[in-house]
């Protein structure tokens, strides 16, 4: 993703490309349900966040499709939050909620990303900027949705971080 290429976020900061060992523990932290593949997801976020200075004083998370942490057992961005934050020293708040249910994004192209997500997220009220923390970016459609709910509540400012990112 190029610098600016996200609308409502001031910059996608990832850890890795989604290839490889990254990938690996991304869909086991995520689809096969081992919470253990965050502590280095979530160290290699936090060392990435250090390197690029993130201006963001408070951390949340894309949060997850309820049917999916039933299946999982845990909400996996929320579990990344929450690590990062404490290798940080940072807050991580539960700032982003879902309005109603909408289908998985995995077949969906990305401007069919974007028309899922539109109106899909709302924020409680925050103020400052906000890192936003999720396993992977691809097309930048969640990003934007939630950066514009956050926005909207009265975040100054978006970054997001991310394990991986998808080129």
């Amino acid at each position: 993703l190029a610098a600016g290429s996200v609308p409502a976020v001031d910059r996608v900061v990832a850890a890795w490309e989604y290839d490889g060992p990254a990938r690996d523990l991304v869909l086991a932290l995520k689809l096969g349900a081992q919470a253990p593949a965050a502590g280095p997801l979530a160290g290699a976020m936090a060392a990435a966040s250090l390197r690029c200075g993130l201006r963001g004083r408070v951390l949340t998370w894309v949060p997850a499709r309820s049917g999916d942490v039933r299946r999982r057992g845990y909400d996996h961005a929320r579990v990344l939050a929450r690590e990062v934050g404490r290798r940080l020293g940072l807050p991580a708040r539960p700032l982003l909620y879902r309005i109603g249910d909408r289908p998985d994004q995995t077949a969906l192209g990305a401007a069919a990303r974007r028309r899922n997500l539109r109106g899909a997220f709302a924020a409680r009220a925050c103020s400052g900027p906000v890192v936003l923390v999720d396993d992977l970016v691809t097309t930048g459609a969640t990003a934007t949705a939630c950066a514009g709910a956050l926005r909207a509540s009265g975040a100054t400012g978006v970054e997001v971080l991310a394990a991986c990112r998808r080129s």
